[in-house]
């Protein structure tokens, strides 16, 4: 189970705010809730999706849960809120296999969390159309091999936490090829965090955040999209 969970955590990784710079210090409650403006957004106003994912330990497979949702207008607006508290069935534990000499260091066992949080739009018969994400531009949604030669972006999540844990330190995760360096501090309940993927270091680093950083925004992709 080691390598299962070294992949459903880096969901967080590969998984592929309003337009204003206003940064806004989290408090339990704002932390979920979620508002902005889609750029990109063309559609004629769908529903929205928030959904975490997990291994079932019976079965090996992977399920999705509905964590939120509402509806995003034909302009792009939308607003919701993700559920207070989740239950230890929908989170996974934070284990890591290392490729390297590296090492991922997790201060509490008893810790579980939430994979990547997916925003997902979908139409009237439940038929996937797109996704949101927040960050500093649309690189936010390739994988880091495909960027392009010396760019960088910066990707905000928020994650799920049953208990405190710290995470710390850095290798080459199973299956990657690039170097993740953690450093997070999560408490219980919701969390923010900034993942930073750098094309010309091979390295994707992901911590713990008190704010969502000025100059970032929510793009949304469709994989028909030209």
């Amino acid at each position: 189970m080691k390598s299962l969970r070294t992949i459903i955590w880096g969901l967080i990784l590969f998984l592929a705010s309003c337009n204003s710079t206003t940064t806004i210090k989290p408090t339990a409650t704002n932390v979920r809730e979620i508002k902005g403006i889609a750029i990109g957004y063309n559609g004629v106003g769908e529903q929205i999706e928030a959904k975490t994912a997990f291994a079932n330990p019976l079965t090996g497979e992977f399920e999705e849960r509905i964590i939120s949702k509402s509806s995003i207008t034909k302009d792009g607006i939308f607003d919701f809120k993700l559920r207070e508290e989740l239950p230890d069935e929908w989170l996974v534990e934070p284990r890591f296999d290392c490729e390297d000499e590296g090492y991922i260091e997790v201060s509490n066992p008893k810790a579980k969390t939430t994979t990547r949080v997916q925003y997902r739009l979908v139409n009237p018969t439940n038929l996937f159309l797109g996704t949101l994400a927040q960050g500093t531009n649309r690189n936010i949604f390739q994988p880091i091999e495909y960027l392009p030669l010396g760019e960088t972006y910066q990707r905000i999540e928020r994650i799920y936490s049953n208990q405190k844990v710290d995470i710390n330190g850095s290798c080459f995760l199973t299956l990657d090829i690039y170097r993740t360096a953690f450093n997070l501090k999560l408490k219980k309940g919701w969390n923010l965090a900034s993942i930073t993927f750098t094309e010309d270091t091979n390295t994707a680093t992901i911590h713990s955040i008190a704010q969502v950083p000025t100059g970032i925004k929510w793009f949304y992709y469709s994989p028909g999209r030209k």
